[in-house]
């Protein structure tokens, strides 16, 4: 219908939100991540609690990811560096997703993450070890998941990758997320090692910092007019 409608297929395929525009939205853009993945609003209170949590746990200012709700789909990386080229952004955390079945035995999605940009989309709180040592086979694991797998710093982890079989990590990072946000996705690698693994030039979600003095209004309004923009010529890819 949008299509019908004039916008672009850029402006269809993708959405730009402010992360506390609802939880109920947040749940849907985060669920890669694994925040908040199921949200059951039962009263006003319950949401203002569940978006202090957010405010807290989410430092980022805008949100780019796919509509629909398949955590898989991807989009150019060449949306990335267009966003990433505005005057009004600072900076861009590149995030992209990888099935797996972890240590545990269950299917569940690893995160790839950029060490020096991973601020951006999640306030981490008594990290032990350190994000910047998440390069080639490097993970961070959520504090919860290395109690109940009893991993620690400098041990080694298999999980099963979907379609390219079993891979070996070692654990460079244990972390909790600020707020007290629970996370079913507790597998961060190096999103270089994802690409790797995929070889893939796609991403999965944009987690955008607003340049000084910008608005997040006007943040999430300049990346919705480059999205829309003629100039577009990639395509999005699934």
């Amino acid at each position: 219908a949008s299509m019908a409608c004039g916008a672009s297929r850029w402006q269809t395929a993708l959405r730009v939100v402010m992360p506390t525009a609802s939880a109920g939205i947040f749940s849907a853009l985060m669920i890669g991540l694994g925040l908040v993945a199921t949200v059951a609003i039962l009263s006003t209170s319950v949401e203002d609690t569940i978006l202090e949590a957010v405010e807290e746990a989410f430092t980022g200012d805008a949100i780019v990811q796919p509509t629909g709700f398949n955590v898989f789909s991807g989009f150019s990386t060449e949306v990335g560096d267009r966003v990433e080229a505005l005057p009004e952004v600072d900076r861009v955390a590149r995030l992209t997703y990888l099935p797996i079945t972890d240590a545990s035995g269950i299917p569940n999605v690893a995160v790839g993450i950029e060490p020096d940009t991973i601020d951006l989309a999640i306030n981490f709180e008594d990290v032990e070890g350190s994000w910047s040592d998440v390069v080639g086979d490097g993970l961070a694991l959520q504090r919860i998941e290395a109690d109940n797998t009893g991993l620690g710093i400098g041990d080694e982890v298999t999980l099963d990758i979907i379609g390219d079989g079993e891979r070996t990590f070692v654990v460079r990072a244990i972390f909790d997320i600020g707020g007290g946000v629970s996370d079913s996705q507790s597998w961060y690698i190096n999103y270089e090692t994802v690409r790797e693994i995929n070889d893939q030039t796609t991403d999965n979600s944009l987690i955008v910092a607003a340049a000084e003095g910008v608005d997040p209004d006007a943040l999430v309004e300049a990346i919705n007019a480059e999205l829309r923009s003629e100039e577009h010529t990639s395509e999005l890819q699934s």
